[in-house]
């Protein structure tokens, strides 16, 4: 979901500066500029900013349904920082569509990170279908907010970005570093290794070797597609996303057979009896 706070024709935003930089500070509504949540295109947006707007009808907003989301009186800061979020206030009804303007450092990112669950307010509450998720000190978990956020920086293992070909399927490590991880049983094994093997050793205790060229064959999508989902789950679980009971490893693809992909791991050998007893009696 995204949100949209933009000013009306003659009046600025409720963006004040503070620090040397802006910050939000607003509430919805037309008393002070702001578009308010009943909008669901640009288009909408630029119409009601060229249209005259009489006082809102106290009774029949009464009548209007409950908001699927709702944010009152939020109040947001960090230490050694004003505050990034000042008294916010906004509601969202079920197929409306909002979106949050501003400039960098204003609040926008902070704001649904609030909402999503990765950050706690100082002041306010949020309500997601008209449960409280959110208020001071408290908030329900983020896996359980049933709410997406897509994040800006996107980058799950940022310092892993300088590993030129991850997916190679070529590497060799010690065996008593290879005992100590898991091992993906499907397309994610390389991504897990490097995971893994970096956060224990760290990432100047890796070598990439030039191989020289390697061929491969063309996969098509089909087959393309499953490795992705078996890379994402890996992925994911060495970032603590929680995959929900509800999310299906079955791959559904239109005009094909539904396919399973392969998310199970193996323990680390280190970890299984059998293996430990075998190697004690053959060193």
């Amino acid at each position: 979901m995204v949100f949209r706070l933009m000013p009306r024709p003659g009046k600025a935003a409720a963006l004040s500066p503070a620090g040397g930089s802006d910050r939000l500070s607003a509430r919805f509504g037309h008393e002070n500029g702001l578009l308010p949540s009943r909008l669901r295109s640009p288009e909408d947006a630029l119409q009601h900013s060229m249209t005259p707007h009489p006082p809102q009808d106290t009774a029949a907003s009464q009548l209007a349904p409950a908001p699927i989301l709702s944010v009152s009186g939020l109040w947001k800061r960090f230490s050694g920082v004003d505050w990034v979020v000042r008294d916010f206030e906004l509601s969202v009804g079920e197929g409306e569509i909002l979106s949050i303007l501003g400039p960098s450092g204003c609040g926008k990112t902070t704001l649904l990170r609030l909402i999503a669950g990765f950050e706690t307010p100082e002041r306010g509450e949020i309500h997601n279908d008209g449960k409280l998720i959110s208020r001071p000190g408290w908030g329900v978990p983020p896996e359980q907010r049933r709410l997406g956020m897509v994040f800006q920086e996107y980058t799950l293992f940022p310092h892993l970005t300088s590993v030129r070909q991850p997916l190679g399927g070529e590497y060799a490590a010690r065996r008593e570093i290879l005992e100590q991880v898991p091992f993906s049983m499907g397309y994610g094994v390389e991504t897990g290794l490097l995971i893994d093997i970096a956060e224990m050793v760290g990432l100047d205790r890796l070598a990439q070797v030039d191989l020289g060229v390697r061929v491969h064959r063309n996969r098509p999508l089909d087959e393309l597609s499953v490795q992705a989902m078996e890379v994402l789950h890996t992925a994911l679980r060495r970032a603590d996303i929680a995959w929900l009971p509800e999310w299906s490893n079955v791959l559904e693809r239109p005009d094909l057979d539904p396919v399973h992909a392969q998310v199970d791991e193996r323990p680390p050998l280190a970890t299984v009896r059998e293996y430990l007893e075998l190697r004690s009696a053959t060193s």
